[in-house]
This record gives structure tokens, C-alpha cells and sequence, in this order.
């Protein structure tokens, strides 16, 4: 049994200093809007000064956000073509004059889709290369690239288009947007890629290890929340593979099996075969960027926590970055979620001291969605009390 002078060495009770890294609640509550609830939660215990509280993201929703926030910056916005080729106002961020922030989403994103069949087979991602010409534009040398949150399942191929490669049909004409005209692509050309292109770093952020194809590629996994069910996943993924085929064969590269190629509708698969993109672990680099292991490495408590506790949150998502950091100089971890499971023993052993849910009871999506800050407010306070007491 672990006491509490185990949990909460003696620096919290000499000097509190109580780190917020809230990752956001799909669909419910960003990453800065919970860190300010858990925050008004605590201040109700201890003092507001005690408290700090960091936007995190792990390559998804919020990527954008946390980085300039964390390490300043200017968001600008750009009209480029949405998923559906409808004109869609996506943000991208300029950290300095030579380095942007870049969310996939904020072009080609879920939300901007009605997850239909027919939305799956012609969603693309043009609009995000629009924003990478944009970046560049704008002066940047080194874009790091969210990978997350997208309705695409085009294999990179719109984002291609947009930055002048040919992607052609036997009649040499160019191919449908969106999945479907993956199917009749014969041709590859990269002689009219856009020259701006030189010398330009790409990042790909990611928590997404999912290859091209296969029941663990994107499609078998990610496509049906996307609209990709049943018979049309398997059609999308023969066409991924013969596509796949066509690149390695022009390219003489085969990226199809690496880590996170089949991330954001395999757009990871067109960055790293064409553009030369190092795909890297979310979270890492996000901490990274913001330093925040200068803020954990003085700390007393972390509290981190995202809308559901599951297997996933123990492969890459922002809460086992937070982990890791808080665990490399001892410091408490609690996690705040929406739901979690009946057994939590692999998050204790993964580094977690205790785990706080901030729903009430049996309750509807719709009814939790509408509470969240209540019971975000009221599940913090708790949880502090509770904290408290185990040190008195």
C-alpha cells in the first residue's frame, strides 16, 4: 500500500507549484478551456498563484493552438479549398519569420465533413497544401505539420496536387479529388512540383503509428468514422495499395510500411514519400517546442487528462508525455477524464498516482457535453481536497 508521503514527496508541502497540461475532450472542450477549469477547481482549495496552466496537443486538435501559445507567435488565416471543395477559412500559425504551425484539420478536418459514404470518396486534403504554399509564402523554412483530425482518405493526393505534382489518369488527365480517383491513377510527375518547395523542412507531428494498408493501415482503423464502412474500406484500401505501387515504382521509395504513413487519411504516406518528411512523435516534440520540462522539472503535482482513458492514451497520446517528463524527476501525476476503464492498473504501473473521473453518473453524451466546465470545476476541487487531506 502506498502512503501518502510516497505519492506527495516533502517539496509539496514546502513549496506547491501545481502544473496544468490538460489535453482537450473531443468534440467538448479544448486544451486551454479545461486548463482553466481544472484551474478555478483548485483555486478553490490553494492559492491561484500556485497554479499554472499549458495548452498541450499531441499532433491533433489543438496542435495549433498550444504550439503558439506556448512558444508565441502570429495566427494568421488563409481561404483555401475544403475537404469538399467548398472555400474554407483554415489557420496556420508563424512561430518567427522562418518557422510555421500548420493543422491538417484546419483545412481537411472532420468537422468539415458529414462522415458519409460519399463524403469519404471525394474529401481531399488540396486545402492543406494551400496552407503549406501559404507558409512558405509568408517566409518559412522549417512548417511543422499536424497530423490529425482529418476527413480525408486520399492518401496525400489533393495535398500533392496543390503543390504541382501530376497525378494523372490513363487519358494523361488529372485524377478525381478525393479517394476515388485513386482508382484510375497511371501516371506520376513530379517535374511541375512548385520550386518554393526547396529547401523547406518539413515536421509531421503525429500519435498515429497506423501503416498505408492493411487491418491496421488507416482505412481499417480510421475510415469508417470518416464513412469508410464495410465494402467500400476494402475498395479504398486496393486502391491505396495499386497507388502505393505507382509511387514506389516513380520513386523508387517504399514508405508504405513506415510508422504513421497511413496518419490524417495517409497523408502521411504522400509527405514522407515526396517531400522528404520526418514524422515524429506528437507530444515529444510539442514539449519540446514549448519547453515544457523546464515548467515540470520545478513542479510539485502535474495534472493532465483527456475525454476518455483508454489503450490509445498508452500509445503516443499527449497524457504519456506528460508522464514521462513528470516521472523523470519524480513529480505526482494525477489524470482528470470524461470516462476511463474499470481497471487502471496499466496506468498506475505506466506512472499515474491517481486518476479522477469528472463525470457524475449515468448520464447521456449530449447532457455530459453541456456540463463539461461544472463538472470539470467540481471534479478538480475534489480532487485538490482529496490531496490535501493525504498530506495534513
Amino acid at each position: 500500500m502506498l502512503s501518502p508521503n510516497k505519492i506527495f514527496p516533502k517539496r509539496f508541502r514546502m513549496k506547491r507549484k501545481i502544473v496544468i497540461a490538460m489535453d482537450s475532450f473531443k468534440g467538448s472542450a479544448k486544451s486551454k478551456e479545461l486548463g482553466d477549469w481544472v484551474k478555478e477547481g483548485i483555486s478553490r482549495v490553494v492559492s491561484s498563484e500556485q497554479v499554472s496552466v499549458y495548452p498541450i496537443a499531441d499532433g491533433g486538435e489543438g496542435t495549433l493552438d498550444a504550439i503558439i501559445a506556448g512558444c508565441g507567435g502570429t495566427i494568421f488565416t488563409k481561404e483555401v479549398a475544403g475537404p469538399l471543395d467548398e472555400i474554407v477559412a483554415a489557420r496556420y500559425g508563424m512561430i518567427d519569420d522562418q518557422t510555421a504551425v500548420i493543422e491538417v484539420a484546419e483545412a481537411c478536418g472532420l468537422h468539415l465533413t458529414e462522415q458519409t459514404e460519399e463524403d469519404v470518396l471525394s474529401a481531399t486534403s488540396f486545402g492543406v497544401g494551400e496552407l503549406i504554399l501559404a507558409a512558405i509564402e509568408k517566409g518559412a523554412k522549417t512548417i511543422y505539420l499536424g497530423l490529425g483530425g482529418s476527413g480525408t482518405n486520399d492518401g496525400g493526393a489533393g495535398l500533392l496536387q496543390a503543390l504541382g505534382v501530376q497525378l494523372l489518369n490513363k487519358e494523361k488527365e488529372s485524377i478525381q479529388s478525393g479517394a476515388i480517383g485513386l482508382k484510375d491513377v497511371t501516371h506520376i510527375s513530379v517535374d511541375t512540383i512548385h520550386p518554393s518547395l526547396q529547401g523547406v523542412k518539413l515536421i509531421a507531428l503525429s500519435d498515429v503509428e497506423s501503416p498505408l494498408i492493411g487491418q491496421k493501415g488507416a482505412t481499417a482503423v480510421f475510415g469508417p468514422q470518416k464513412g469508410a464502412r464495410s465494402e467500400i474500406a476494402g475498395q479504398i484500401d486496393q486502391w491505396m495499395d495499386n497507388y502505393s505501387q505507382l509511387v514506389e515504382k516513380n520513386l523508387s521509395l517504399n514508405t508504405r510500411n513506415v510508422p504513421g504513413a497511413g496518419a490524417a487519411g495517409e497523408i502521411g504516406f504522400a509527405l514522407l514519400s515526396f517531400l522528404d518528411t520526418k514524422i515524429v512523435s506528437g507530444i515529444t516534440e510539442i514539449l519540446k517546442l514549448i519547453d515544457f520540462e523546464k515548467e515540470v522539472h520545478s513542479a510539485s503535482l502535474v495534472i493532465t487528462g483527456e475525454g476518455r482513458l483508454d489503450e490509445q492514451t498508452l500509445n503516443g497520446k499527449a497524457p504519456t508525455g506528460i508522464i514521462k517528463l513528470a516521472k523523470k524527476y519524480d513529480i505526482p501525476v494525477i489524470a482528470l477524464v470524461g470516462a476511463r476503464p474499470v481497471d487502471l492498473s496499466d496506468f498506475y504501473i505506466r506512472g499515474i498516482d491517481a486518476v479522477f473521473s469528472i463525470v457524475s453518473g449515468p448520464v447521456s453524451l449530449e447532457e455530459s457535453i453541456r456540463q463539461v466546465k461544472q463538472n470539470t470545476v467540481t471534479a478538480s476541487e475534489s480532487m485538490m481536497r482529496a490531496v490535501m487531506l493525504a498530506i495534513e
